[in-house]
């Protein structure tokens, strides 16, 4: 063989080895990362069962006589015999809300001395 049949034949094979080098290399990164993906995985599976059983107990509850007698008053505004359906608007549950709350903030009054120390210090 002549001299450039083998300087040739040498570089086909050190390009062939670098090929397979990098391959091998990307292989053993993904070796390396595939505990990170498992335990991804794991985490996923855990949550997917936490929604499972989530989804589970609101079946349950979707079963009940109760759920169906809620749901046929809040949704579809119905009511029993004898009983008459009042609807609110909202701006009358808000104002109510901070009427209470003014109340028991008159019903929890401080002690003169406090009044006085929040005059002065604060």
């Amino acid at each position: 063989m002549s001299t450039g049949k083998k300087r040739l034949l040498a570089y086909l094979f050190l390009g062939l080895s670098l090929i397979i080098s990098i391959k091998l290399i990307k292989d053993i990164i993904k070796l390396w990362n595939s505990d990170d993906r498992l335990l991804m995985a794991g985490k996923e599976l855990e949550i997917s069962k936490q929604e499972l059983e989530n989804l589970k107990l609101k079946l349950n509850e979707t079963e009940t006589d109760e759920w169906w007698e809620k749901q046929v008053r809040n949704t579809l505004k119905m009511a029993r015999e004898g009983e008459e359906v009042v609807i609110v608007p909202e701006g009358l549950i808000a104002s109510s809300s901070t009427l209470r709350i003014e109340t028991e903030e008159k019903v929890k009054e401080k002690p003169s001395y406090q009044k006085w120390w929040k005059l002065f210090v604060y």
